[in-house]
């Protein structure tokens, strides 16, 4: 467990100036993990996380709360018989106390980032921070996570807005930059009701978790055939209805926008795992238009299979590309 707290995982780990993050590289089972942590106010910890793994587990935190933000990717989390999917965008509240807390990236990436807080080890009122800024942070917890509840939100314009630019600070600005958007995002919360989550409607039961997998899996498998809904509820004996509540409680889209974006995320791992051409691997998955499949792929990805092969490797030839010490999960 030594290396885990060097690695910067566990909250109640060192305490450390903004300036000087707490940074690691862990292999784990199913691939690489690199964080960085900064404390940001005593009992305030920010993390960043880019994961190139199936799933791995997080640090338990006792006494803790974790505010989740997915940046690109997808990040998913079981616990007991509640599973959670965030997408881009996406936010989620939870205490830290889960035992069997277990972080999944179906996609098999996750670019996140976390503020962990000790509620109580963190100044109880905010005004000390800021002036004219009055958070109680126990009982702001208290309110919006009910008996241990998650708060959930889908991604929005006001999340958009406080969360955009903390993925890429210059190391100059990061002191005082992560310490303004912590204070505006703790603002932005103490306004929220617990009715106002949306946990309800997205976090599902292992069941249909296990269901929308099973969908994947069929489409994976037949990755270059248009399957129907009615096809796939006959082939897993379900109805098209529970196939469809299964797909929208967990990722808050219909089932054809899923389909598709899974298919599209499963191509942008081929244009940069091989060398194939665009129409050869648009061919593989269902199209026999490489422009077709061009329009698809920027309508999921945000640009042409051709730029997302070229900047994807501009990035893996960065100086600093995962160039950190490597810490083994035991």
């Amino acid at each position: 467990m030594h290396k885990l707290r060097r690695a910067g995982l566990c909250a109640n780990g060192p305490d450390l100036d903004a300036n000087s993050p707490s940074c690691g590289l862990m292999q784990v089972a199913t691939g690489k993990i690199r964080t960085e942590k900064y404390t940001v106010f005593p009992g305030i910890w920010l993390e960043i996380l880019e994961a190139h793994a199936l799933s791995f587990r997080p640090y338990p935190a006792d006494r803790c709360i974790r505010i989740i933000h997915c940046g690109k990717g997808r990040l998913e989390y079981e616990c007991s018989d509640r599973f959670v999917s965030l997408q881009q965008g996406d936010l989620v509240i939870h205490p830290c106390a889960y035992q069997d807390l277990k972080w999944n990236c179906p996609l098999g990436y996750c670019h996140g980032l976390s503020i962990v807080l000790d509620p109580e080890a963190a100044s109880k009122c905010a005004s000390c921070l800021l002036a004219d800024v009055e958070i109680d942070l126990p009982v702001l917890f208290q309110r919006l996570l009910p008996e241990g509840a998650s708060f959930f939100l889908r991604a929005n314009a006001q999340l958009e807005h406080i969360f955009s630019e903390l993925y890429d600070v210059p190391p100059s600005l990061k002191k005082g930059y992560y310490k303004v958007k912590t204070l505006e995002l703790l603002l932005f919360l103490s306004r929220l009701e617990p009715g106002m989550s949306e946990a309800g409607q997205h976090i599902c039961s292992k069941r249909e978790a296990a269901l929308v997998k099973q969908v994947f899996a069929l489409i994976a498998e037949h990755r270059s055939s248009h399957i129907t809904a009615q096809e796939l509820a006959q082939r897993l004996h379900v109805s098209p209805g529970q196939l469809r509540r299964s797909m929208g409680r967990m990722y808050g889209k219909p089932l054809y926008q899923c389909i598709r974006s899974y298919k599209m995320h499963l191509a942008a791992q081929e244009l940069l795992l091989s060398a194939r051409t665009v129409a050869d691997i648009a061919g593989e998955f269902g199209y026999d238009n490489s422009s077709k499949f061009a329009g698809a792929f920027q309508a999921v990805m945000g640009c042409s299979p051709g730029a997302y092969r070229a900047n994807a490797g501009a990035r893996q030839n960065a100086p600093d590309s995962l160039e950190r010490k490597i810490v083994i999960l035991e």
